[in-house]
């Protein structure tokens, strides 16, 4: 889990050079949210299932570094600045956590991992898009 975590946290690093490089316009947020999801893979979902059903573990993790999940902040405040409404925050954060939402509404129903990246991705620009509009 530990490497699981350290992959993760490069992926992070990578695309937060990404969002740097990016000319700051009004899709920003919903591209990048796009880029993001377009790297995950069946191999990410399989990491997904093995966090959520080892919570005790992954907080023990997460406390001795850097969290992923946590320091998606980071990424909220560089796509819309740290004055952004709470509300825009929230939405973005939620299209940033699709793929883990899609992968827990899947569980029980043997749905192949492509059409679950394929529901969160439609979902992440759904909620995207409110944040551009």
């Amino acid at each position: 889990m530990a490497s699981l975590m350290a992959n993760r946290r490069h992926d992070l690093d990578e695309f937060l050079e990404w969002i740097a490089a990016q000319p700051r316009t009004a899709d920003l947020p919903r591209r990048a949210v796009r880029h993001w999801l377009e790297r995950v893979t069946p191999e990410h979902l399989q990491a997904m299932r093995l966090a959520h059903a080892n919570q005790p573990l992954m907080r023990r993790l997460a406390s001795s570094g850097r969290d992923v999940r946590a320091e998606f902040g980071r990424v909220v405040d560089l796509l819309l600045g740290e004055g952004a409404g709470e509300q825009d925050r929230l939405l973005l954060r939620m299209a940033f956590d699709t793929a883990s939402a899609a992968l827990l509404a899947s569980l029980g129903a043997d749905t192949a991992p492509d059409v679950v990246l394929a529901v969160a991705r439609k979902a992440s620009d759904a909620l995207a898009q409110t944040i551009t509009d």
